[in-house]
């Protein structure tokens, strides 16, 4: 998913994954500014986590985002 190219001292670069850390680090930041939250699924009468949905808020975050990427190519 995310990585770059690491090296060994004679060895040829390759490609090598991101540590899970990272990863969960940038959710905590994005859920800490209402970007992102959990969602949750009700089966059987109990409530479970079924992953990560964008808020409204980061809906509109990234809409303005690509609205200045396509801005700034024409």
């Amino acid at each position: 998913m995310f990585g770059k190219k690491k090296r060994g001292s004679v060895k040829s670069p390759r490609f090598t994954t991101a540590g899970g850390k990272i990863l969960r680090e940038v959710v905590r930041q994005l859920k800490a500014a209402k970007y992102v939250s959990n969602k949750f699924a009700v089966k059987d009468g109990e409530t479970h986590s079924v992953g990560l949905h964008l808020t409204p808020l980061g809906i509109t975050e990234l809409d303005k985002v690509a609205s200045k990427i396509v801005k700034s190519r024409q």
